[in-house]
């Protein structure tokens, strides 16, 4: 630790007019209170040379001698940094430099295990970010949610080096990014929290449509590796269920009632995500993004995928010993969501069709 409050941490691979561009808006900010740590996944084009050119002691580059994948560059990116926190940020998307010294502010008063910082256009004017605090354990989970964007997460470093944290275990876990397990393990040491600052923003859909994703998609560009798909999501899923039910820190600590909560939560959220994929996989912009064909899915298809969901879902829990009456109370829940969301489906294919219609992209 270097005694700076904050450090911007982002992990890159190739895409070096669009790291350095975001580094030097970054430092447009002129606080001295912040780091932005890059960690270069063995670029082969410029990468290293444009941020080098950068001349500013608040830039801190590490590079990969060879590339060890994205899971691992974006789970060192945090283990690198020198900072009190971290703020992760992904090399495509943007950080506003004048909602940095607000959410420094609000750090330099508080001690959080872990936060999401908010990208809220409605944050994005002048006065100080406004902040919601959560319980540490199972309230944060909960509130929190099991996957997430990764830019605007913070996570509280001096915990990771103090709990001994280490790196191979996020870098091996075969679920959900690293990021989330992190997250996770964060929040059974302290208190967390929501922090509305308007930091950040998403690339603009025509990025995704004009660059190609270092995303391994397989041989064809096989959709079911990629974090939208269905069986990505059951797999996360499964594998959030069966961690934080078996984990040893959460399981001391939760009664019969709140590990039947904390199963439904996980089976619930990761549902709501997969109305996602029809989008995804229709989208001219994520398409192209991830080289993959683009095509339609059917009302009737999306609904053979939820009932697999659902199945899968059911196992886990009775594999985590979740009684028969919470898993019923689930599935009657479940039943409603399914009825909205073929109403969802059906609006977005007249949305669709009348969008072909017209000639615009999607």
């Amino acid at each position: 630790m270097d005694g700076r409050l904050l450090s911007i941490c982002i992990p890159t691979y190739n895409r070096a007019s669009r790291v350095t561009a975001l580094v030097k808006r970054i430092l447009e900010c002129e606080s001295q209170e912040f780091l932005v740590e890059i960690t270069d996944n063995a670029s082969t084009d410029n990468t290293v040379r444009e941020l080098s050119s950068i001349s500013d002691e608040r830039v801190v580059l590490y590079r990969n001698e060879a590339n060890q994948g994205g899971r691992f560059n974006m789970i060192q990116a945090v283990f690198h940094v020198k900072s009190r926190y971290a703020l992760f940020c992904t090399d495509r998307d943007m950080i506003y430099p004048d909602r940095i010294i607000p959410l420094i502010e609000v750090l330099r008063n508080a001690d959080f295990a872990f936060a999401a910082v908010t990208g809220n256009k409605k944050s994005r004017s002048e006065g100080p970010a406004r902040t919601k605090i959560i319980k540490k354990g199972l309230d944060s989970l909960i509130y929190h949610g099991f996957a997430c964007h990764p830019t605007g997460i913070l996570f509280h470093c001096e915990i990771i080096g103090k709990k001994k944290f280490a790196m191979e275990d996020y870098v091996r876990w075969g679920g959900a990014e690293p990021y989330c397990r992190l997250g996770w393990d964060l929040m059974f040491y302290g208190k967390t929290a929501l922090i509305d600052a308007g930091i950040w923003r998403y690339a603009p859909k025509e990025f995704y449509r004009d660059n190609r994703s270092g995303y391994d998609t397989g041989n064809n560009g096989c959709c079911k590796k990629l974090y939208f798909h269905p069986y990505d999501r059951t797999k996360n899923m499964v594998l959030a269920m069966d961690y934080l039910l078996s984990e040893s820190r959460y399981k001391e600590c939760l009664s019969l009632e709140e590990r039947e909560r904390l199963a439904a939560e996980i089976a619930t959220q990761f549902y709501n995500l997969l109305k996602y994929y029809k989008y995804n996989v229709s989208s001219v912009f994520e398409t192209a993004h991830y080289g993959i064909k683009r095509r339609f899915i059917s009302t009737g298809k999306l609904l053979d995928l939820c009932k697999k969901y659902e199945d899968a879902a059911v196992r886990a829990m009775e594999r985590n010993h979740i009684g028969y009456r919470a898993i019923a109370q689930w599935k009657k829940k479940h039943y409603q969501r399914a009825g909205k969301t073929v109403i969802r489906s059906l609006l977005y294919d007249l949305l669709f069709l009348k969008h072909l219609i017209a000639g615009g992209e999607w």
